[in-house]
């Protein structure tokens, strides 16, 4: 065993939001970039629009026209905060939802030849071979797999190794170049 992290009430919120983010700049699903994209044009163009009609009517301001600038004014706050701001929050909150059902003590060993992930219930050992991307953001470092899987090591949570040793034992164990994602 080199290195090992052990997390006694499993991942935390941010360590979610953290990887949520990286999934998506990294491995965007195109139906939902594109419907992001086009809520938040939409958000967009409906405060737009609603404040050029508060301009263009300014004088003559009629309830109507007041109503409806506002109205336009609020949806479109509405579609930017829901579909441009609070987008990463809301996904990392329904993860940890989704496994909060299933959350005890996390182990995860770098060995010489694997990576394990461990709770008490099961275990999951993957080579070093399988390991196709390798990542470190602001919490954690992240290892993903052919297979879909997916490691996280927060940073907080190293009980074994030397922390300045691992950045290169996971890049010459698993011949991936570290990109560091800000």
């Amino acid at each position: 065993m080199r290195f090992q992290f052990y997390l006694p009430d499993g991942l935390e919120f941010d360590d979610y939001l953290e990887f949520n983010r990286l999934s998506y700049q990294k491995f965007p699903n195109p139906g939902l970039v594109h419907g992001r994209k086009s809520l938040c044009t939409t958000g967009g163009l409906s405060v737009a629009m609603g404040l050029l009609i508060l301009v263009l009517h300014l004088k003559s301001m009629a309830v109507g026209w007041a109503l409806l600038s506002g109205a336009m004014m609020l949806m479109g706050g509405w579609f930017l905060y829901k579909y441009g701001f609070a987008f990463f929050r809301y996904s990392a909150a329904h993860t940890m939802r989704q496994t909060r059902a299933h959350r005890s003590a996390v182990t995860v060993t770098l060995y010489d030849d694997a990576v394990e992930n461990a709770t008490e219930s099961s275990s999951y050992r993957c080579a070093y071979t399988d390991v196709r991307h390798l990542y470190r953001v602001e919490r954690l470092y992240v290892l993903l797999s052919d297979e879909g899987s997916a490691f996280l090591l927060p940073r907080r949570a190293m009980t074994v190794g030397k922390p300045e040793e691992l950045e290169d034992f996971l890049q010459r164990s698993t011949g991936c170049e570290l990109e560091i994602i800000k």
